[in-house]
């Protein structure tokens, strides 16, 4: 969705205009002429098409995608945090339940599940072009699923929310059970898939299509271990031909490759200079990342936000290619002491630090996805840090082929079509296929491993070690190639999902909503 696109937004506070002395009643009673009610709003294809940029418009926020302020990037065992604090809370597993980096996904989330409940409940009433309603209703359908699924893998126990509130004590749902949850993702994404488009035109890249519902409803699948209903789904999108991997991996990390053949769905975002702040919602105005401001490379004798850990460089290191040099997604990926690392104005990492900087002596190493390091100079990606253009990719194909491998792994063993999926992944990194006829244990640890070397620092390495059951073996932090040491201690039980936010339950009748274990 072009979220840039002038939008209206739903007022619905009514003004009265109060007059102390020497007014008629019909004058007390007076309303604002230029207010639009939610009445007066759900008229038109036109409004149904503002409401639904609406529901989309959250993803850009910088709690959510626009700054990686998640688990999903920070929780993670490929890179960490040096700042014990704020930035670090989430990744130290030390964030109070009233801090933002816990609040913010939690609102800005169920902000996008209201406005599509709104949507769902208005939109059918609407007389416009049924192709045009049925498309926004899947994109609704999916935009919901996709929340839902994010909230119950970063928090657990949430509350199920599938109507808009009529009266006080809607206001206040209880938690459900997480196979509820379940449930109803995987209800909305089937319901997606019925209606949306294999494809959008130039002007509409980046709306959710059938791919992205089947892609969702795959991996939601494969999250709840349901291993045949998984590959089913994920078998549809390899045969159906739409998807196919980008000859350069690394086209799936620049501003300029948005939106390619092997995207099933990404958060649009457009650098726009204009972009006032944090976590906003702006009329007429694009989203930026604001990527650069965390996980550039520093200046020389300083140290940045997220260094990446050691073993995953080690295990780049390793993956050797069919002409004996490194796994070329090793240069796409990190940014290491290599002279064929490229950081700012066509400097090597080695050119740019000079050997007694710290960066060099301490061995630290540095994120290169998501930055155009060679697309600008130094100054201008220091400048830009908040105006990023770089577009998140949520999910891509060499992640359906891998989930496809893995789930047809658990369910029938390792088949000739599991061993496709994973080379056709290889064969466009020119690394050697995976050798026949491996267990089915060792088939899964070969998926674990090419996860590594294909997805990592894509916001998706928790989620992974979380449904395997690895988190604890992970986060060992004594472990002599993991840096992230300073009073970090994760505790089985508890770190596997985040907090309930404090205020959520505060707000709420005492006891209707309950902490997370271990809180």
């Amino acid at each position: 969705m072009k979220i840039q696109k002038k939008s209206k937004y739903l007022l619905t506070s009514l003004l009265i205009i109060f007059f102390i002395t020497g007014c008629e009643k019909d004058l007390l009673e007076q309303v604002n002429p230029n207010a639009m009610s939610t009445a007066s709003f759900w008229k038109t294809g036109s409004d149904a098409y503002d409401g639904l940029i609406g529901i989309y418009s959250i993803m850009p926020a910088s709690s959510i995608y626009g700054g990686l302020q998640t688990s999903t990037q920070i929780a993670r065992d490929d890179a960490w945090n040096p700042l014990a604090g704020d930035l670090g809370y989430i990744g130290y597993f030390a964030a109070p339940a009233s801090h933002w980096s816990i609040v913010r996904p939690w609102q800005h989330h169920y902000r996008g599940i209201y406005r599509a409940n709104e949507f769902m409940s208005r939109v059918p009433d609407i007389v416009m072009d049924e192709t045009d309603k049925t498309h926004m209703l899947g994109e609704a359908y999916f935009l919901r699923g996709y929340y839902y699924f994010f909230l119950l893998n970063v928090f657990h126990n949430i509350p199920l929310i599938t109507e808009v509130p009529q009266s006080a004590e809607d206001y206040y749902p209880v938690q459900a059970a997480p196979e509820a949850i379940w449930e109803q993702i995987e209800s909305d994404l089937k319901q997606a898939q019925s209606m949306l488009p294999d494809s959008w035109d130039t002007q509409n890249l980046g709306r959710a299509t059938w791919g992205a519902a089947t892609g969702f409803l795959g991996k939601s699948y494969l999250y709840q271990q349901k291993w045949s209903e998984a590959a089913t789904e994920f078998q549809k999108l390899i045969g159906e031909g739409i998807y196919d991997l980008v000859p350069d991996y690394s086209d799936n990390f620049t501003s300029v490759n948005k939106n390619n053949i092997e995207s099933l769905f990404e958060v649009q975002l457009n650098g726009d200079p204009n972009f006032p702040g944090f976590n906003g919602e702006y009329p007429s105005r694009g989203m930026a990342s604001v990527f650069g401001l965390w996980l550039q490379a520093p200046k020389p004798g300083s140290v940045g936000l997220y260094p990446v850990n050691q073993w995953l460089v080690d295990t780049f290191l390793a993956s050797i290619d069919n002409n004996g040099d490194i796994d070329q997604r090793a240069f796409a990926t990190v940014l290491w002491d290599h002279p064929d690392c490229i950081i700012y104005d066509g400097k090597s990492f080695q050119e740019y630090y000079p050997v007694d900087d710290i960066n060099r002596v301490n061995g630290n190493n540095y994120v290169k996805k998501w930055i155009d390091y060679e697309a600008k100079t130094e100054t201008a990606v220091r400048n830009c840090r908040y105006e990023g253009e770089v577009n998140w990719r949520i999910l891509r194909f060499a992640d359906v082929l891998l989930m496809y491998a893995e789930a047809v792994n658990e369910s029938s063993g390792p088949t000739a079509d599991a061993y496709t999926a994973i080379n056709r992944v290889r064969q466009r990194a020119n690394v050697p296929d995976i050798t026949p006829n491996l267990s089915k244990d060792d088939f899964r640890d070969a998926i674990k491993h090419e996860r590594i070397l294909e997805l990592s620092l894509e916001g998706i390495r928790f989620f992974d070690l979380l449904r395997w059951g690895d988190l604890e073996q992970a986060f060992l932090f004594d472990h002599p190639d993991c840096k992230n040491t300073n009073g970090a201690v994760f505790t089985s039980g508890r770190d596997e999902y985040l907090p309930i936010p404090q205020g959520e339950i505060d707000a709420h009748p005492q006891g209707l909503i309950k902490q997370n274990p271990g809180y």
